[in-house]
């Protein structure tokens, strides 16, 4: 053990604090356009399975340029959640994710 808190665990494992599978609250902020919502599911679709709408809150900013969108899904593991990032990173629409 090289700390007496933590267990020799593999580099890949310790590069999280995340104990899979667990919820996963993906924010989104999108530029507004009426079916984002939609075309933001079907892009995370390959890689957390088909949502349905419900699985979407939505939070349009004070000046309307922005929307929030929270994605609630099950993640199962590091390598999921690093796809699922790559993915928004391309995506016209998204300013952020996290």
């Amino acid at each position: 053990m090289s700390d007496t808190n933590k267990p020799d665990l593999p580099s890949d494992v310790q590069e999280t604090l995340m104990e899979f599978p667990c919820d996963f609250p993906l924010k989104v902020f999108v530029k507004p356009e009426s079916d984002v919502d939609q075309q933001i599911l079907t892009l995370l679709e390959p890689h957390v399975g088909a949502l349905p709408l419900s699985a979407v809150q939505r939070k349009v900013s004070r000046t309307g340029k922005f929307i929030s969108l929270t994605v609630n899904f099950t993640a199962t593991g590091k390598p999921q959640v690093d796809a699922v990032f790559a993915a928004l990173q391309g995506h016209p629409l998204v300013v952020m994710a996290m």
